[in-house]
C-alpha cells in the first residue's frame, strides 16, 4: 500500500497564509490534496507552523522542527508510515486522482510525474529508499536522494497540468483558483 505524505508544515511566508487552508470553492487545498490520494493508504498530514489546520481525514504529524525546513517534515511523516509512500508537498492542491493514480500504478523505485519535459509532483518512493531519507540532514533537499537514484527514475506523462502548478504566492493562488474555476466549470458541463 502507498502511503500519501502530505506536507502542509511550512510557515507559508511568501503566501501570508497557510497554504494547506486555501480555499477552493468552499473546499481547502488540503481536502483537494486528500481527494486525489483517494484509495491510497491513510495519509499521514505533516503540520509545523499552521497547527490548526483542519485536517478532516488521515493521520496529523506535528514537526516541532518544521522551520529546520520541508526535508524534517518529510522525515517525520516518514517515522510515522511504513512501505512505499507518495511524497505530496500541499502546494499541488490541484493535482487530479487521475494523476495519482497514474503514478501510483507505475512500476519503479521512484517515479515521478512530467509534463512538457519538467518533472512535477507529487513523487512516487519505494520504501526501500526510506532510510535514505531519514538519514538526510534537515537542511538537505530530499533531491538529494531522487539525484543518487537518477537511472532508476521512471517518469510518468502526467494526465494535467497541474502537476506543475506550485502554489506559492498570492499571484500563484489567484492562477490556481482561475485553473479550478475552468476544471469544475468544464466538469459541470460533461454529459450524464
Amino acid at each position: 500500500m502507498i502511503v500519501p505524505v502530505i506536507l502542509a508544515a511550512g510557515a507559508s511566508t511568501r503566501m501570508g497564509r497557510a497554504k494547506a487552508a486555501l480555499d477552493f470553492g468552499g473546499r481547502t487545498a488540503l481536502d483537494l490534496v486528500l481527494d486525489a490520494c483517494a484509495g491510497l493508504g491513510e495519509p499521514i498530514v505533516v503540520l509545523g507552523a499552521s497547527t490548526g489546520v483542519q485536517v478532516a481525514r488521515g493521520r496529523v504529524v506535528v514537526n516541532p522542527d518544521w522551520a529546520r525546513g520541508q526535508t524534517s517534515s518529510l522525515k517525520a511523516g516518514l517515522r510515522a508510515s511504513s512501505g512505499d509512500f507518495l511524497l505530496f508537498p500541499v502546494d499541488f492542491a490541484l493535482v487530479t486522482a487521475d494523476d495519482v493514480r497514474a503514478i501510483a500504478s507505475a512500476s519503479g523505485r521512484i517515479v515521478i510525474p512530467s509534463r512538457d519535459m519538467r518533472r512535477g509532483h507529487p513523487v512516487r518512493f519505494d520504501a526501500s529508499l526510506r532510510d535514505e531519507f531519514l538519514a538526510l540532514d534537515d537542511n538537505s533537499p530530499a533531491r538529494a536522494v531522487v539525484q543518487k537514484h537518477e537511472r532508476e527514475i521512471v517518469h510518468v506523462t502526467a494526465v494535467s497540468p497541474y502537476v506543475l502548478m506550485d502554489i506559492d504566492t498570492p499571484e500563484e493562488y489567484a492562477e490556481a483558483l482561475k485553473a479550478w474555476s475552468e476544471r469544475t466549470k468544464n466538469k459541470d458541463q460533461r454529459p450524464e
